[in-house]
């Protein structure tokens, strides 16, 4: 699966690098605020992540019916990442399904 680190700021959100992780998505995401985060930060590589899980947001790529990507959607409820809010920069993580 790909994962891509962005870097958020006034709500834009810029890719800073990406990889390619062991597994499905469907491994990872389970449903909206659903995500085996062990699982991810086990298999990220060393030190792709700039700072502490804590402090990096969690997405989830959004794709329609077509296949076409249409955004990507925060998730909360989250033990070690932190929790989806806005108006502050900060990283994001983004799990693509596509």
């Amino acid at each position: 699966m790909k994962v891509i680190l962005n870097h958020r700021h006034y709500g834009i959100h810029t890719p800073v690098k990406e990889t390619e992780i062991e597994g499905k998505f469907e491994d990872y995401y389970f449903g909206e605020d659903q995500i085996n985060e062990d699982l991810l930060l086990k298999n990220l590589p060393e030190g792709f992540l700039p700072i502490s899980p804590s402090k990096v947001l969690l997405m989830v790529q959004e794709v329609n019916s077509t296949g076409e990507i249409i955004g990507g959607k925060g998730q909360r409820g989250l033990s070690k990442f932190r929790n989806w809010a806005k108006y502050f920069d900060s990283y994001s993580l983004e799990l693509c399904k596509v």
